[in-house]
């Protein structure tokens, strides 16, 4: 089980320890803080141009290493100095560290948090908020390897589907718990696991694994295995349900099909041939008709949005420009459909009553998982950044990726951040609050949170615009 500890606002010194009770200990804090400091480490996104301050005065740091726009900064101490006798020079409650930045808001954090999670074998992670944007980052939460997806599954956990790793975490967003549940060994042995559909009708969560071709069944409320559905088809990754057919299509990459399984029967009922490689799906609102997104045709980012008469499996239009379309959403409510494509960088929106095209919207680099907020104003769109140019996508590139959030109702881009190392499954909670995100290259979570302040109620603790993640 993985704890992640969350920084605190400080609005007083006592406070903050008070609220961290459950993860550092009244007394074990105050006993951090006065051992004495030679060096305080942080995490800090974006680190350049960056000010530290103490009490108004700024404080000297060193850059021990950095990816990116993320370093790991060492402010130093006077030598013998504690954060307590720090405290008591300043002021009850004044011992607070300032990063400021142009073009940022302003973060401040006390050294007794900074010091006790120090002790703990933790170091802050900080990310800055953009002047004038909605959204705070909140925390980060570890992983296992490759995280590829991310899917609510009530109002608070996330699934997150490991690509390297033997099964699924499943986290909680809010206090940063994560458990691990798997298939038997004799898949979770194959790592591949890609995507997760949560049936709340059925009260079954299922999770796509490619290497086996499988679809794994568990109980949605205990997280309990229940059984395999083996597919016919080779590397299946996408799940989509039907309500209308009550039917869930699962797109086999390798084999380039789509596997038609009942969910009633667990069976897989057939097997339709795509001609290509196909990635994401979705339904017309009377669920006669499938979108389906064609990644590549012979290795070729020559894909089409593909139009299926479901009952005779007839595809009955091509549409959209070229290229590698991958993920669709659809709003039901405007009729709209959004399609990424990773090779233009865009953004497709088409027009469910002719099929139209009506725009097309340039994001960052390899958009990926694209959600839809509930009301339907806003579009997010994780964009996984340039490929490593020396290595190939599956190693560490020279950009971290980006989030774009679209204003539905003038389709354009309404603002960005940047996330980390390949930002790839994306999902939404369920009032649209919060935005969580994995950082494919980085085994990590990041919680985004509308609003510029954070006030919530986890165990009586307050939010904080950062989080500790371990050494």
């Amino acid at each position: 089980m993985r704890i992640r500890i969350r920084i605190l606002s400080a609005l007083s010194l006592y406070a903050a320890l008070l609220a961290a009770a459950p993860l550092y200990p009244q007394a074990k804090a105050l006993a951090a803080a006065e051992k004495p400091l030679s060096a305080l480490r942080v995490y800090l996104q974006p680190y350049a141009d960056a000010r530290l301050s103490l009490d108004g005065t700024a404080r000297a740091y060193s850059l021990l290493k950095a990816e990116n726009s993320l370093g790991l900064l060492a402010l130093r101490m006077e030598a013998g100095a504690s954060a307590g006798a720090v405290a008591q020079s300043i002021g009850a409650g004044g011992a607070l560290l300032r990063i400021s930045k142009v073009g940022y808001e302003p973060f401040s954090i006390s050294l007794n948090e900074l010091q006790a999670a120090e002790a703990s074998g933790n170091t802050a992670f900080i990310v800055l908020r953009k002047r004038g944007s909605s959204y705070t980052f909140d925390s980060a939460v570890a992983t296992g390897r490759q995280p590829k997806s991310v899917t609510f599954i009530d109002g608070r956990r996330v699934a997150v589907p490991l690509l390297d790793g033997p099964g699924i975490d499943i986290v909680d967003v809010y206090s940063g718990l994560s458990q691990r549940i798997a298939p038997p060994a004799g898949y979770a042995r194959h790592h591949g696991f890609v995507e997760s559909l949560a049936l709340a009708e059925r009260d079954e969560l299922w999770v796509s694994q490619m290497t086996t071709g499988s679809i794994h069944v568990f109980d949605l409320s205990t997280l309990a295995y229940k059984l395999t559905i083996r597919s016919s088809g080779v590397w299946g990754k996408v799940l989509a349900y039907n309500p209308v057919l009550d039917r869930v299509f699962f797109s086999n990459w390798v084999s380039q099909d789509i596997s038609i399984i009942n969910p009633k029967s667990y069976l897989e009922e057939k097997r339709v041939n795509c001609g290509a490689v196909p990635r994401g799906m979705a339904f017309s609102g009377d669920g006669l008709f499938m979108y389906l997104a064609q990644y590549e045709v012979q290795g070729k980012a020559i894909g089409r949005l593909l139009k299926v008469d479901l009952s005779s499996m007839a595809i009955v239009a091509r549409l959209g420009a070229e290229g590698s379309k991958r993920h669709i959403v659809t709003d039901d409510k405007r009729d709209l459909l959004y399609v990424s494509d990773m090779a233009r960088d865009i953004i497709e929106v088409y027009d469910l009553g002719d099929d139209s095209l009506i725009a097309s919207i340039a994001v960052g680099a390899k958009p990926n998982t694209i959600e839809l907020s509930p009301d339907g104003r806003l579009l997010y769109v994780s964009c996984r950044g340039p490929n490593n140019p020396d290595k190939g996508y599956l190693h560490k590139g020279y950009e971290f990726g980006r989030i774009y959030v679209i204003d539905a109702e003038t389709l354009s881009v309404k603002e960005w951040w940047e996330g980390g190392n390949q930002p790839t499954g994306l999902d939404l909670s369920p009032d649209g609050r919060l935005v969580v995100f994995s950082d494919f290259l980085d085994d990590r979570l990041r919680v985004y949170r509308q609003g510029t302040v954070i006030a919530g109620s986890v165990a009586g603790r307050a939010y904080a615009r950062g989080a500790v993640i371990p050494q």
